[in-house]
């Protein structure tokens, strides 16, 4: 048995030697990530409107080869295919059948691509004129991590619509009552806030958000 030599120094790990240690000082100088939201905010207010990103979601139909439905009756839902992942695993789509029979009403835009659902959002009416939007979910190799998206610059700052741009539209082009949502997210917020919803008025809450009711022509 070999006598431990407590004199002799354990050789530091070569991995821990690649690390670099850095102040709190230096922490809070580093470059902070901007969200979309942020960038978006920053636009002078005369330089761009909805129809902006509105333009931009027919282009990515177009260059995706993407099909968009909107559909009132949840019995002519396309199935989900097994291979696809969703942040909410399939159950609130599947859940609409159920809930249709129960009285409730329905808007759900899906975006297919092939034979192949890639995103649905579903808004749930309270009257003719007033609905909530309750989900937007888009499979995850559909997202716009996934380069499924159109960019372009807009006063020097960078934007990309995805896919949940075409949900979200074809719900707000298609209904003309007023709509509202709970954003919770930056990236979502970005998604409502460039298509025209604004803060609700009497809700202190940054992430509810409304589009008012639209004219009737």
């Amino acid at each position: 048995m070999k006598n431990f030599d407590a004199r002799k120094q354990v050789q530091p790990n070569e991995a821990l030697k690649e690390v670099k240690y850095i102040s709190l000082a230096e922490y809070a100088n580093l470059p902070k990530v901007i969200s979309s939201e942020e960038r978006l905010s920053r636009l002078p207010i005369e330089s761009w409107s909805p129809q902006l990103f509105r333009d931009k979601t027919i282009e990515l139909i177009e260059v995706g080869h993407l099909e968009v439905r909107l559909i009132a009756d949840v019995n002519q839902l396309p199935r989900l295919a097994p291979e696809t992942k969703y942040r909410y695993a399939h159950c609130s789509y599947a859940a609409c059948h159920e809930r249709q029979i129960a009285g409730e009403r329905f808007l759900v835009s899906v975006t297919i691509e092939g034979s192949r659902v890639i995103g649905y959002a579903i808004a749930v009416l309270s009257t003719d004129a007033s609905a909530e939007i309750e989900i937007v979910d888009v499979d995850m190799s559909s997202q716009r991590s996934s380069g499924l998206k159109v960019e372009f610059i807009k006063e020097g700052e960078r934007f990309s619509v995805g896919v949940a741009y075409l949900l979200v539209d074809a719900i707000a082009c298609g209904f003309q009552g007023e709509l509202r949502v709970d954003a919770t997210g930056a990236s979502s917020r970005y998604v409502f806030k460039s298509l025209g919803f604004v803060q609700c008025p009497e809700e202190p809450n940054p992430c509810q958000l409304w589009r008012p009711a639209r004219p009737q022509s």
